[in-house]
Formats: C-alpha cells, sequence, structure tokens
C-alpha cells in the first residue's frame, strides 16, 4: 500500500515498522500523550539500541541520501577577539596613604577612566550618580576627610523630631515644640537625684551605697556597696591587732598621736628607720612593750584627753565577729574572692587582681581573698569599714617593669614576706594577669599586668604638666597620652 506524502503515519504503522519484540519501558507512555513515540533505552551493554530497518522508499518518493561513511568534520568557529584595551587599563585602587599629590593624580586619571567606561557600556549605565565620581578627588582635596562633614547624623536627628510630629497640620510649630521640651528635659535630668533613673542618670551598674549617715574621718567618707549575701566569721585577736594598726596608720586625725608616742617610746638618737617604725608601732619598746593599738585604746578610755566621739569610737577598736563578703563594688570596680572566682561557673572575667601604691612608694600587686566588714561601735556612734584581705606577691623579687613600654609583670608564685596583707578597700584598683603563651625560659611563670578601666569614669591624668602650661604662650608640642601608667597595650 503506498502511503500519501501529506499522511501522517499512525501508531499502528510506526510499531509495524519495527522488529523488535516490545518490552515494558519500550511500550511506556507519558499518561498526557498518549500517541507518543515508545522509548527505546540503551542495551545492557550502556550503548544505544540499533535503529529500526529503514523501510524502502517508494517509487513515488525518493529517500534520503545515504550516509557518508566517516563522520563528517565542521568547521572551528573563529578565535574570539581580544578584549578592548579599555577593559585592562583602568587606574588601579588608591594607595592607602592619600597626599595631595595623590589626589591631583586621581583626578586626572577619573576623567580618562570614565571615557574609557563609555567606550565598553551603553549610554543608559551613565547616570548621574556615575558622573559624580568626576568630583570625588576635588572635594576630598577641599573638605579633608569625610567624617567630619558628612550629614548621616543630622539627618538621624531629623529622623527622630519627625517622629515627635503629632499635629500634622502644624509640623513646623510641633516640631519645635518637641524640641524644645526635649532640651529642657536633657537639662533638667541633670539635676535630680542619683536614685532617680533618667536619661543622664541611669541606674547605677555596681552598688555604691552611701554611709547612712556623713562621717567627719576621712577614711570613712567613700562610698562602697555589698554585691552579695555576707557570712559571719571570727577573727583571731593577732589578725584585729594587725588589721587596726593598719587603720590607724592611714587616718590622717591619729597623725598627732603617732607623733606624741614616738616621743615617749622611742629612745634612740637618731629617728628610726621604716622598719623600726613599723616594729615600734606593732610591738612597743621595752619595759612596756605596749603597742600603738594598745596605747591609743587607753587614750580613747580617758575622758580627760581631748578627742573626737567618732575618733574615741575607733579607738576603742571593732568587734571580733564580722561578716565577709564573696564580691565588693567600690571605685567603679567589681571584686570578686579567689574562692568565689574559682567555683563561678562559665566566668567570662576575671575580678580578683587587686592593685594599690605603698607607703614605700613601692607598687603591690596580688589577688583578694577576704572582704571584711569592721563596725566599730561606741554609744550611738556607729561606723563601718570594708578590708580586704589579699594575697602580695613579692615586689622587688616577683615584680619587673619597663616604664618606656608601660609594662609590668609580675610572678604569681612569689609572696609578700611582711604581715600587713590588708588593705583598705577604696585604696585599690583592678587589674586582671595574663601569662605568656610561649615556652620561651625567660618568660615562663611571669605574667603580665593590665589596668582595668573603672565604669563610669574616666581617667584624670595627675601630672602637673598639665596645670603649669599655658595654651597660649606655649610654643612646644602637644602630647596626647595614649596609655595609662603601668598597663601593657
Amino acid at each position: 500500500m503506498v502511503r500519501p506524502t501529506n499522511a501522517r503515519p499512525t501508531h499502528t504503522q510506526s510499531r509495524a515498522t519495527s522488529t523488535r519484540p516490545p518490552t515494558a519501558a519500550a511500550t511506556h507512555r507519558h499518561p498526557r500523550h498518549p500517541r507518543a513515540e515508545p522509548l527505546r533505552p540503551p542495551g545492557r551493554s550502556g550503548r544505544a539500541a540499533p535503529p529500526p530497518p529503514a523501510v524502502a522508499p517508494s517509487p513515488e518518493q525518493p529517500g534520503p541520501p545515504p550516509l557518508p561513511s566517516r563522520p563528517l568534520r565542521l568547521p572551528l568557529p573563529p578565535p574570539a577577539a581580544p578584549p578592548p584595551a579599555a577593559a585592562v587599563a583602568l587606574p588601579r585602587s588608591p594607595p592607602a596613604m592619600i597626599c595631595t599629590e595623590v589626589i591631583e593624580k586621581l583626578q586626572e586619571q577619573v576623567q580618562d577612566m570614565l571615557c574609557k567606561l563609555e567606550m565598553i557600556f551603553p549610554p543608559g549605565f551613565f547616570t548621574p550618580m556615575l558622573h559624580l565620581i568626576v568630583h570625588l578627588a576635588n572635594e576630598a582635596l577641599l573638605g579633608g576627610p569625610v567624617q567630619y562633614r558628612w550629614q548621616f547624623c543630622i539627618e538621624r536627628e531629623f529622623k527622630y523630631i519627625r517622629y515627635k510630629c503629632g499635629n500634622k497640620n502644624k509640623i513646623e510649630a510641633c516640631i519645635a515644640e518637641a524640641t524644645l521640651l526635649h532640651e529642657m528635659a536633657d537639662a533638667t535630668t541633670m539635676y535630680y537625684a542619683n536614685d532617680v533613673p533618667t536619661k543622664h542618670n541611669p541606674v547605677a551598674r555596681y552598688n555604691s551605697d552611701e554611709p547612712n549617715r556623713d562621717p567627719k574621718l576621712l577614711l570613712f567618707k567613700y562610698p562602697g556597696g555589698k554585691a552579695g549575701a555576707s557570712k559571719v566569721e571570727n577573727i583571731s585577736p593577732e589578725e584585729k591587732d594587725c588589721i587596726m594598726l593598719y587603720v590607724l596608720m592611714n587616718m590622717e586625725e591619729v597623725v598627732d598621736f603617732m607623733s606624741q608616742f614616738h616621743d615617749e617610746m622611742w629612745s634612740g638618737r637618731n629617728g628610726p628607720t621604716p622598719t623600726q617604725w613599723y616594729t615600734l608601732l606593732k610591738e612597743g619598746a621595752p619595759p612596756l612593750n605596749k603597742s600603738f593599738v594598745n596605747w591609743f585604746h587607753e587614750k580613747g578610755a580617758d575622758p580627760n584627753v581631748e578627742m573626737t566621739d567618732e575618733l574615741r569610737c575607733v579607738s576603742q577598736g571593732f568587734n571580733r565577729r564580722v561578716h565577709t563578703h564573696e564580691k565588693y563594688d567600690v571605685n567603679g570596680y567589681r571584686f570578686h574572692t579567689e574562692f568565689h572566682q574559682k567555683n563561678r561557673p562559665n566566668a567570662k572575667t576575671i575580678n580578683t587582681g587587686v592593685y594599690t601604691r605603698g607607703a614605700d612608694d613601692l607598687d603591690y600587686y596580688g589577688r583578694l581573698q577576704k572582704v571584711y566588714e569592721l563596725t566599730f561601735n561606741n554609744a550611738n556612734i556607729e561606723l563601718k569599714l570594708f578590708v580586704f584581705k589579699c594575697h602580695w606577691f613579692d615586689p622587688h623579687g616577683g615584680m619587673r617593669s619597663t616604664p618606656s613600654i608601660g609594662l609590668v609583670e609580675v610572678r604569681p608564685t612569689t609572696t609578700y614576706s611582711g604581715s600587713d596583707v590588708y588593705v583598705v578597700a577604696h585604696q585599690t584598683k583592678q587589674v586582671y594577669y595574663l601569662s605568656y603563651p610561649c615556652r620561651n625560659e625567660e618568660l615562663m611563670g611571669w605574667e603580665v599586668v593590665f589596668q582595668v578601666s573603672p565604669h563610669g569614669k574616666l581617667p584624670i591624668p595627675s601630672e602637673d604638666d598639665y596645670n603649669n602650661i599655658d595654651p597660649v604662650t606655649y610654643e612646644g608640642i602637644f602630647y596626647q597620652e595614649e596609655e595609662q601608667f603601668g598597663a601593657f597595650k
């Protein structure tokens, strides 16, 4: 039967042309196209299935030309054209240090760069924002660094003021009134009491309880605050005398009594050395062997001796039953004892480092062990004082410093040989220690001292040069401090 030229073969005729029996995979048809041709999967060897035998062409319709015995070699495409010179000749990024000469060169290069970009990109790419590149170099030359003249802070302030506009009918007047009220609130809240939480007087991060009464003794005026629960502990008489001696030696009101004690007890021709003077205050002189603590206690008990009520209260000593604390806040720091620091889970900070300046002009570094709350009671007067008991490192063999770079190193394995290991809380500053990661023999066992900045307080320089320089007549060079003394940065 001769098939017409314009007739399409049916599904039955296409199946009849194949002499291979159909398989399950070959007879699969798409559900949406039931008249689709059957699939012919490749053979098991991975090669494609052989094509069906060709049907003999009809004499009326000539068949296709015979396939060549070898595959045809198609001609290769021509090589790609090299990129234009403008794509690789753009100027490099500016250097890190920019001076006037560099800016002038950038001003000349930016024009050539835009011309080369016009040869690459279409005209729609060049918007007014892209044209502003021409003015950047000249703007930097005239205006300087951008952070001193940008408008981000002003725009943020405008956004904040717009939110205060409640009356959309009178926008300008509403914004002006809201700004005036805002400035008045900022100016008046600075004079509120410290216990009133405001924007300028936020709640203190650390507890700094003021004393219940205003004492007249300078040593008891400094505020501090307990940061946790307390425990009761009975201290030994020897420890009480040692603490009491340190308290009396740091009171300006007791200086006259110490001079009187020196005149009564010291019999040498020359004045005592610092070591002899401390031994005399602690043990006394023969034949009485009366310490300064006991001698001052007798003076306070004598009503004929002229003395203020608070000083007389201090002369009678404090109770041996003292309260101990694990945490204490003073001078913008929060101190932790070593016992509390070791028992803190997942501790992120180290708050045990203590630093103080001794009377012998030596720097003492150590770690806090205990916090004692001393209570002085006499009649209707009650005074409280917080004292730190510390493990001090040896200031001679256990410390070395390099003042030229502000480096201070301590050896924690050393111990101060003296018995005066106590210090008043407000006389201390907080530090922390970091060991060297290397295994150098000269650095092993040494730790670097870092000073901690107090929270909410700015360091005030104590050098007299700031007060002796007249900025109007001074022709020298002003220097700015970049580090604190005793801190390694």
